[in-house]
């Protein structure tokens, strides 16, 4: 790809570079270092494509002739936002909550170019756990995928 069509993930998730790898697209990973930070009375929806309007901009000013993407997921139960787990405890408790329950998924999308943003929507989904028995969770905070330093 020539440098002026460079394709930048604004992002440090492992799932989202995995998404694009296996789209055999190529790439650079720059984290944009926005912090995540929730408005208070702010829908979800709009939580989650402020966040990704913000990382792809962040990063777009810093790289304008590449077509940056930036993407953040927010996980909502009994209208409650799940932010990113603070500790193993924390996951411990968002995944104890999610067992056997459905909850929200919204994952907003942003592309911008030039330190403008091209386009960007939310995509909501319903997602249901079955009832998880405590060794799963435990093995699940193990593998260290709800890690809190990893930013989405």
């Amino acid at each position: 790809m020539a440098d002026s069509t460079k394709l930048i993930l604004a992002s440090g998730s492992p799932r989202r570079r995995q998404l694009l790898s296996g789209a055999g697209v190529p790439f650079e990973v720059i984290v944009s270092e926005v912090p995540e930070q929730h408005i208070a009375g702010e829908p979800p929806r709009d939580y989650a494509l402020r966040m990704a309007r913000d990382k792809a901009s962040a990063v777009s000013s810093r790289f304008p002739d590449a077509i940056i993407v930036g993407a953040d997921t927010i996980v909502v139960c009994e209208s409650q936002i799940l932010e990113k787990p603070a500790d193993r405890d924390d996951a411990r408790r968002m995944l104890a909550m999610l067992s056997g329950r459905t909850h929200t998924v919204v994952t907003a999308y942003a592309l911008a170019r030039s330190g403008k943003i091209l386009e960007s929507a939310p995509v909501e989904s319903r997602v249901t756990f079955r009832k998880l028995i405590d060794a799963e969770i435990e093995d699940y905070i193990a593998t260290d995928e709800p890690r809190p330093s990893v930013s989405c």
